[in-house]
């Protein structure tokens, strides 16, 4: 089901949201390319329904311009090139322009040599994972891709922020369908428990604990022991415990440091964002050209068989029928892109006072009045 207006204040035009972002990005010193390509980013999860990956981190991306903890202007460099091969050494650049660089690279090769293997070392946070995947898979291509960051879950059994939330992503596209899986490894992510903060939501009682092992339910409490994994970790998908199936999300994040933080040159995320360092996030593309493997007609078909067979599982709940991952993305930016992508209270107030200090308009029409408004 569609989200609510009333859920949201203000409505933007995709377009003109975009815009405003790479304007604000270039004014604090990124490169046009850079800042196009990461205010795409940004503006599609938004488009998307994710709002915890959306507009709401441009005013964090604008500190790390500001600060100089991010270099709006760097350019990848390829470190190492060994057939279907690479590793890509971001620079500290803008994590979604380092990896859309490396994402067309690590396509260029599979198109030419039926596979690759990219790592990416000394990038930034990279925003919606899938956003890369999907561009690999509108190329024909089978993709997976994953990044490490900020240290804030625990492992199995621990207490203390370790890992990364650590998402995948993976795409395929067939002649009639597509699926996209895009989910963190941790059992939630910090952006998403700062969209319920923005939003008025409420959290679970096993997502998140302090360093007593002891269960946080306070959203803010939640996210201010986030801060640096200080005083409060994530669990992994399954929880805490093997009985509860954590130590399956333990394993497929330790999978994900392995191929961001030593196979890629790079630390893994305990020692990443350091004071006074640049962040130094790894990340992770493999893209795979199906018809290396087999008739891609017949693949197809599989493929879409087997998309539409889950489809037509019957629901435990009527009202909510089986998808398919990436079903309800794109249904929802479909929806937005022809009627507005609608923002949270706060996150409206977050882009009006950057248009304020930066004199960049910001273009949006009030739900309630429909009126067409410029500040």
């Amino acid at each position: 089901m569609q989200k609510s207006f009333t859920e949201f204040e203000v409505l933007a035009d995709r377009h003109d949201l975009i815009a405003f972002a790479r304007d604000a990005l270039q004014d604090a010193g990124a490169a046009h390319q850079a800042a196009t390509v990461t205010a795409e980013v940004l503006v599609e999860a938004d488009t998307a329904g994710v709002e915890s990956h959306g507009v709401s981190r441009l005013k964090r991306y604008l500190s790390g311009l500001s600060t100089g903890r991010i270099d709006g202007r760097a350019r990848c460099r390829v470190v190492v090139d060994a057939g279907s091969l690479l590793v890509v050494d971001g620079n500290n650049g803008l994590g979604p322009a380092v990896f859309q660089q490396a994402t067309d690279l690590a396509i260029d090769k599979a198109i030419a040599s039926d596979l690759s293997i990219t790592f990416v070392r000394n990038s930034n946070h990279m925003g919606m994972t899938g956003w890369f995947t999907r561009r690999a898979a509108f190329q024909g291509l089978f993709s997976i891709a994953c990044t490490n960051g900020v240290p804030l879950v625990a492992p199995s059994n621990g207490k203390n922020a370790m890992f990364g939330t650590n998402p995948i992503s993976f795409s395929l596209s067939t002649r009639s369908d597509h699926v996209t899986f895009d989910g963190a490894t941790g059992v939630v992510s910090r952006g998403k428990l700062e969209q319920l903060a923005r939003s008025g939501g409420t959290m679970l009682d096993d997502w998140v604990i302090d360093t007593s092992g002891t269960p946080v339910t306070n959203l803010e409490e939640a996210i201010a022991g986030l801060e640096g994994g200080r005083g409060c970790a994530i669990h992994p998908i399954g929880g805490s415990t093997a009985e509860r199936g954590g130590h399956k999300g333990y394993g497929l994040s330790l999978l994900v440091e392995l191929l961001c933080g030593p196979l890629a040159g790079g630390p893994w995320s305990l020692h990443t964002h350091l004071p006074d360092r640049p962040a130094q996030v790894g990340q992770f593309m493999m893209c795979l050209k199906p018809d290396a493997v087999g008739d891609r007609a017949v693949i197809d078909t599989a493929v879409e068989s087997m998309l539409r067979e889950i489809r037509e599982a019957r629901s435990a709940t009527p009202s909510n029928p089986v998808r398919v991952p990436g079903d309800r993305r794109r249904q929802t930016s479909s929806f937005r892109s022809a009627n507005g992508v609608p923002l949270g209270a706060q996150t409206a107030q977050i882009l009006m006072d950057i248009s304020r200090e930066t004199g960049i308009p910001f273009k949006f029409s009030t739900l309630e009045k429909g009126n067409r408004n410029e500040i």
